[in-house]
């Protein structure tokens, strides 16, 4: 990572890149834009903002470009933006992931401390693996893609274009699952998630949790007792 870096974008998703950024080089001058007017005098783990997107017309060419925005959809635009105009999009790495020697990481992509990544792995262009997140062997993270803090990804899973898995949406998915568009297509309003998510693992509904009965031998013969109208196959 170069000594000089500009990071877009100034929100929570911001501070977790910067600091990834500052962990891998603590001397890296971090120069901040933003788009939005109201974040003209905001401060970002104590680096002001310096301007918007138009800042970089007339100042540091030659300077890469990370990205700090969490919202798919304007992260990816402002990639394939900065792409147009002949700006280099930096890779973030924080020093305490785990990337296997195998795996393929596209320029923007985003690896939050904690993260993992082996065995033959694609990650695309601005993807987000944020934090303590997990992605195994033969998976593909599409562009734009997030898969969200403390989400697990079992080998031969294809996360597509812009799509967001998280803890409370399906945070661990079986083999070979599909989720999301696989190329990228018009945005559908209203919808943040896949309308694969289905094909995730998700969490038991309460109407389908019993109480158990068990018993530990030596334990002062303690027992919990089921109601009798609470019996029957979990």
């Amino acid at each position: 990572m170069s000594s000089d870096l500009i990071l877009m974008g100034s929100g929570g998703h911001a501070k977790v890149v910067l600091e990834a950024i500052l962990a891998r080089n603590p001397d890296c001058h971090v120069t901040i834009l933003d788009d939005d007017p109201g974040a003209a005098d905001r401060l970002v783990l104590g680096i002001k903002v310096s301007g918007t997107r138009e800042w970089l017309s007339s100042n540091a060419p030659d300077v890469a470009v990370a990205l700090g925005i969490g919202d798919n959809g304007a992260r990816l635009s402002l990639h394939d933006w900065l792409i147009a105009n002949g700006r280099t999009v930096e890779t973030v790495i924080h020093p305490s992931a785990i990337v296997g020697a195998s795996v393929e990481i596209d320029a923007g992509a985003f690896l939050a401390a904690g993260s993992v990544a082996i065995a033959e792995a694609k990650i695309g262009s601005a993807a987000i693996l944020n934090t303590a997140c997990s992605v195994d062997h033969d998976c593909v993270i599409g562009v734009g893609a997030h898969i969200g803090p403390g989400a697990r990804l079992c080998g031969n899973v294809h996360v597509g274009a812009r799509s967001l898995i998280g803890r409370r949406v399906g945070g661990s998915t079986r083999g070979k699952d599909r989720i999301g568009r696989s190329r990228r297509g018009p945005k559908r309003s209203g919808r943040r998630y896949s309308r694969w998510r289905h094909l995730c693992r998700m969490p038991c509904p309460p109407s389908e949790v019993r109480p158990l009965e068990f018993h530990v031998p030596g334990a002062n013969d303690f027992h919990v007792p089921v109601p009798p109208e609470a019996k029957g196959p979990v």
